[in-house]
């Protein structure tokens, strides 16, 4: 839906999941704004949170109520959108939970890579990639309870230019994008989750933690579960109840340390 508020200025509603966003302001921006990523069915949606686009001094800029994000460039700020309507949509959803984590399918099955920001897991999962896994996400992906599945969000894998070149990928920006492959419809049951942490000087380390710190790992990688967390419990029971969760800490050249959890994974099963 789409009307006018000026010469240069326009208005679109966008549907993600369960809800719904007014893209507001510049028209360039509102218009090139592509359709969200959320695989899930579309359910009646409430009111259309307001979300004003706009150029401010030769960079741009989205601004909502809940967050506001700037960039260089229009793609960069469409997709730094379009992460940010998707996060915010899926810490809304009551029907599932939503987990910050790359999704790998290696030999035996799906692999979660859970992380904190900057923990390697984006470089982990495209090292992956690099030895023959299919990378299906690199930052969020689905997850359902009983029965336990997932269902990864599939976007371009961005990896840092100096991780990019020990890949053999080499970058000409400060990112490179790695595409992911397409995982086949439906959910799927993962074969483990881990959590993954370069450190340099550490020792590799492989443990798996007890019950209760694997669920708190869980927990500080769900969207929204501060805000939910009788809705989103359920799902990571669950998921701790089917699939073995591990930590994974090393210090090594991705592809080195990728090989290394792969024979690690290998020896678990």
């Amino acid at each position: 839906m789409t009307e006018g508020l000026g010469a240069h200025s326009t208005s679109r509603v966008v549907q993600v999941g369960a809800s719904a966003f007014r893209l507001e302001g510049d028209r360039a921006l509102v218009e090139l704004s592509r359709d969200f990523v959320y695989p899930l069915e579309v359910q009646a949606p409430g009111p259309a949170q307001p979300v004003r686009l706009a150029r401010v001094e030769g960079r741009f800029r989205a601004a909502a109520s809940a967050f506001t994000v700037e960039a260089r460039t229009e793609e960069e700020l469409l997709e730094q959108l379009d992460y940010r309507l998707t996060c915010e949509a899926l810490a809304q959803d009551e029907a599932h939970a939503a987990l910050h984590a790359a999704c790998v399918r290696v030999g035996a099955g799906p692999v979660l890579l859970l992380g904190a920001h900057l923990s390697g897991k984006s470089t982990v999962a495209a090292a992956l990639g690099r030895l023959g896994a299919q990378t299906w996400s690199d930052d969020i992906t689905l997850l359902r309870g009983e029965p336990v599945g997932v269902r990864p969000l599939s976007r371009a894998i961005r990896v840092r230019r100096d991780a990019a070149r020990l890949l053999g990928i080499g970058a000409g920006g400060p990112t490179h994008r790695v595409s992911p492959a397409s995982p086949p419809a439906g959910w799927h049951l993962p074969v483990a989750c881990v959590r993954v942490k370069y450190c340099a000087g550490a020792e590799t380390e492989w443990i798996r933690p007890a019950s209760t710190d694997a669920m708190v790992a869980l927990m500080e990688s769900t969207f929204g579960f501060a805000a939910a967390p009788p809705q989103k419990l359920p799902h990571l029971v669950a998921l701790i109840s089917h699939v073995p969760v591990f930590t994974f800490t090393y210090d090594a050249a991705p592809l080195e340390g990728a090989r290394r959890l792969l024979e690690l994974l290998e020896a678990a099963r």
